[in-house]
């Protein structure tokens, strides 16, 4: 029953972070196209100064419906990845409260259990890309969506003024991936608790993520796709080690 219910949960939250993606698309889509355009843009005769005067005007007026649209897709997948967090915050609650009344989920197996350490890959690699932009000041690959740039130059990029978010967020996700590995090929003390621990710092990077997307849709009025990106992959680990939590607050129940 609760195998069941498990996997409804998890369809039910897949199908919402489809639908965000595709009421973003329109947005994207269109961002792309205005670049599409103005690469095949055809080539104005430099002899005449008015029409390279007009020329120069549209392609800036281009650039910046460009910029425009980038910055109105990336604050729309922005807040389609905040709803999701909330969403998905709100049933590691419930599941919680259920597990503490003898009701846990069932233990993820097979190729949702392999999900924890390729999801900590995924995020892995984000995380190192945006530390090495933050440590050498190079501009960041955003693609058609968000202004990344504008992010990672605001004094919000680094923890306390000095720890690069990009370095916390790759050391957050060896940390998990290490607890993963020990778990599956250990079976000691600290191996029994590795479940638990694993979705604590998912958890804690959840809500960590949350603020960083607050700070970036309210304070720095711009979005990071690797950001965004890394949101989702911490929040989808939070829900995948999220039947962990639950056997162990059930067992420590019925231990009491």
């Amino acid at each position: 029953m609760f195998a069941k219910l498990d996997n409804k949960m998890r369809k039910n939250l897949i199908l919402l972070f489809v639908l965000i993606l595709v009421a973003t698309l329109p947005t994207s889509v269109q961002a792309a196209q205005i670049q599409i355009e103005r690469s095949v843009r055809p080539h104005v005769p430099i002899w005449s100064n008015e029409i390279t005067f007009k020329s120069s005007q549209a392609d800036i007026n281009i650039t910046a419906e460009t910029a425009a649209l980038a910055k109105n897709s990336g604050m729309s997948l922005a807040w389609g990845v905040m709803i999701l967090m909330g969403v998905a915050l709100i049933v590691a609650i419930v599941m919680i409260i259920r597990a503490f009344n003898g009701k846990p989920l069932s233990t993820p197996k097979g190729l949702l259990d392999y999900a924890i350490p390729i999801l900590s890959i995924l995020g892995l690699g984000a995380s190192i890309y945006l530390t090495y932009v933050e440590i050498t000041s190079s501009r960041a690959l955003c693609g058609p969506v968000g202004d990344c740039n504008a992010v990672q130059s605001s004094p919000y990029a680094k923890l306390f003024g000095v720890l690069p978010i990009g370095l916390l967020g790759a050391i957050g996700y060896i940390a998990i991936l290490a607890t993963w590995g020990w778990r599956r090929f250990r079976t000691d003390s600290i191996a029994r608790i590795s479940g638990p621990v694993m979705f604590g710092m998912a958890l804690f990077g959840t809500l960590f993520s949350v603020y960083l997307t607050y700070l970036e849709l309210f304070v720095i009025h711009a979005v990071c796709i690797w950001c965004i990106s890394s949101a989702v992959i911490i929040t989808a680990l939070m829900l995948i080690t999220l039947p962990y939590i639950t056997q162990w607050l059930a067992i420590t129940d019925e231990e009491e």
